[in-house]
């Protein structure tokens, strides 16, 4: 194989089917087949790194990667600028651009979808959309749609799809496993139709409750008022009662 002007292949087979005419450049390799490349498409990316057993093994023509941990980024072919970090992040991606991938088996299943984020272990596993956003392990684990916010351990892990969801806390998962524009915070605040691109909401926020019937709702638990406004003592000065009177 030609590596390519101001390239480093480490261990066997790494780098092997790069282009045979040079233009492949400033590639590095470390392990077994790491940008092993194809037989039939030879590699002419650029600036990628790759460290681990396999690690970017069909890479051909994506450039600016950054492939560390067995058998990450292995599918990758043309996608680029991508970061997959850990054994098996990011694998199966093919033409995907622009993601980041940190934790065992992070993006393990996406494959065309661009700009995504995902931070711990199989964090957005099953995702095949664009623009996700996930921290936490297990974070949107079975979520397959776009524009989604996932922040905590295993939050919106029941999801399948939906897009422009927003979940914060730790196991909090949405109303709807397949809805989009939704919010839910810790299991406290909750809310129905988000706006997006700069178009004004029209959903509702709920207090309480996964399911706000009004723009804004509240829904109390037993043996508490659901809404009450107090002096800066702590003295009450407004009430909403459990039966609907409003004490003063």
């Amino acid at each position: 194989p030609v590596l390519g002007s101001n390239s480093i292949a480490i261990g066997n087979q790494a780098l092997f089917y790069t282009s045979t005419t040079s233009t492949s450049l400033q590639n590095i390799a470390l392990g077994y087949q790491a940008l092993f490349g194809s037989s039939v498409t030879r590699m002419t990316g650029t600036n990628n790194f790759a460290a681990g057993y396999q690690s970017g093994w069909t890479n051909t023509t994506g450039s600016n990667n950054s492939f560390i941990g067995i058998s990450a980024g292995a599918s990758n072919t043309s996608g680029s600028n991508n970061s997959f970090i850990g054994s098996g992040a990011g694998i199966l991606n093919t033409t995907g651009t622009d993601n980041v991938a940190i934790g065992a088996a992070a993006l393990f299943n996406n494959s065309t979808g661009n700009s995504n984020i995902a931070l711990g272990s199989s964090t957005l596993y099953n995702t095949l959309g664009n623009n996700n956003i996930g921290l936490g392990a297990r974070a949107g684990r079975n979520s397959t749609g776009s524009n989604n916010i996932f922040l905590g351990y295993q939050v919106a892990s029941t999801t399948t799809a939906g897009s422009n969801n927003i979940a914060f806390g730790y196991d909090v998962q949405f109303a709807s496993t397949t809805g989009s524009n939704q919010l839910n915070i810790g299991n406290l605040l909750f809310g129905t139709g988000l706006g997006t691109s700069g178009i004004r909401s029209t959903g509702n926020i709920g207090i309480g409750t996964s399911t706000p019937w009004a723009t804004f709702s509240l829904m109390g638990t037993a043996g508490t008022n659901p809404f009450g406004i107090a002096s800066s003592t702590g003295a009450s000065l407004f009430s909403i009662l459990q039966n609907g009177y409003v004490g003063i």
